[in-house]
């Protein structure tokens, strides 16, 4: 194997984790405003070829809010708390916890990442209940299910396709899918 391809990777990873680093100590006070916006903004431009940025799922994601804030010119506080959010949501990974589903007349997609039970045990609790289930995410489907214990790669920002694209699904508003975690798929079973 390429030895400048194996320092490149090692370097990029080093980059996505020291990205995420950021984020979380910006995002550390509640609070963003926008020094800290220009700052991530030239830290990503300096450490990332253009063309190496669409190559990575969390750093294209900040990449692409921020030219979206950037070109607004306006930074109100609510521009700034909104970027905030979505900080908050794609560095956490957070998934719907603050309101009770309903997993009735629903579609589910259940994701990768580790499951504290056995994936198939699950599904078969969700077909005997009648619920649709479904391999991929796609625009009619209700909820994503994520392994409890999640991913090693999450960690780094490395999500799979189909938190990828829930994700994106979400943010363009093309559907209101929630992304839930196993225990809470759990409780309302």
């Amino acid at each position: 194997m390429d030895t400048y391809y194996i320092n490149e990777k090692k370097i990029n990873q080093k980059n996505i984790d020291e990205l995420i680093g950021i984020c979380q100590g910006i995002l550390a006070d509640d609070f963003i405003n926008k020094d800290e916006i220009d700052f991530i903004y030239s830290w990503i431009q300096g450490k990332f070829l253009k063309e190496d940025i669409k190559k990575f799922f969390i750093v294209n994601y900040i990449y692409n809010h921020l030219e979206q804030l950037l070109e607004n010119n306006s930074l109100d506080d609510k521009d700034l708390n909104n970027f905030k959010n979505i900080l908050k949501n794609i560095i956490s990974l957070e998934t719907t916890l603050d309101k009770k589903i309903s997993i009735e007349n629903n579609s589910i997609c259940c994701c990768s990442g580790i499951f504290s039970e056995d994936k198939k045990t699950i599904k078969q609790i969700l077909k005997n209940k009648n619920i649709t289930i479904k391999d991929n995410v796609t625009l009619d489907i209700n909820y994503l299910i994520i392994g409890s214990l999640g991913s090693p790669e999450w960690k780094h920002g490395i999500y799979g396709n189909k938190i990828e694209k829930a994700i994106k699904y979400r943010d363009e508003k093309k559907t209101g899918l929630a992304i839930i975690s196993e225990q809470q798929l759990l409780k309302d079973l």
